[in-house]
Protein backbone atom coordinates (compact mmCIF):
# COMPACT_ATOMS: atom_id res chain seq x y z
CA UNK A 1 0.00 0.00 0.00
CA UNK A 2 1.34 3.74 -0.49
CA UNK A 3 1.04 5.85 2.91
CA UNK A 4 0.93 9.04 0.20
CA UNK A 5 -2.73 8.69 -0.84
CA UNK A 6 -4.27 9.75 1.63
CA UNK A 7 -2.27 13.08 1.79
CA UNK A 8 -3.71 16.87 0.21
CA UNK A 9 -1.66 20.16 -0.15
CA UNK A 10 -3.60 22.85 0.70
CA UNK A 11 -1.07 24.93 -1.33
CA UNK A 12 1.84 27.36 -0.46
CA UNK A 13 0.07 30.90 0.26
CA UNK A 14 0.28 31.40 3.62
CA UNK A 15 0.94 34.08 5.90
CA UNK A 16 4.82 33.44 7.13
CA UNK A 17 3.78 36.13 9.95
CA UNK A 18 0.57 33.15 10.99
CA UNK A 19 2.23 30.83 12.66
CA UNK A 20 0.03 27.81 11.79
CA UNK A 21 -1.61 25.54 14.43
CA UNK A 22 -4.32 23.04 14.73
CA UNK A 23 -6.98 25.54 14.96
CA UNK A 24 -6.47 26.98 11.42
CA UNK A 25 -7.68 23.81 10.00
CA UNK A 26 -11.49 22.30 10.64
CA UNK A 27 -13.00 19.24 9.04
CA UNK A 28 -16.47 19.44 8.16
CA UNK A 29 -19.07 16.53 9.77
CA UNK A 30 -19.33 14.59 6.63
CA UNK A 31 -15.29 14.86 5.74
CA UNK A 32 -16.10 16.07 2.90
CA UNK A 33 -14.73 19.57 3.28
CA UNK A 34 -11.23 21.24 5.11
CA UNK A 35 -11.49 24.73 5.85
CA UNK A 36 -8.32 26.21 6.06
CA UNK A 37 -7.15 29.83 7.79
CA UNK A 38 -4.19 32.35 7.23
CA UNK A 39 -3.37 32.95 4.21
CA UNK A 40 -1.75 36.06 3.27
CA UNK A 41 -4.76 37.44 1.88
CA UNK A 42 -6.48 37.26 5.24
CA UNK A 43 -9.07 34.74 3.44
CA UNK A 44 -10.09 31.28 4.06
CA UNK A 45 -10.65 28.12 1.77
CA UNK A 46 -12.94 25.49 1.68
CA UNK A 47 -11.44 22.38 -0.09
CA UNK A 48 -13.07 19.37 -1.47
CA UNK A 49 -11.52 16.09 0.19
Amino acid sequence: SNINLNRRHLGDNFDEAIQQRHQSFVVTVDNRFIISTGYWDKRFRVSNT
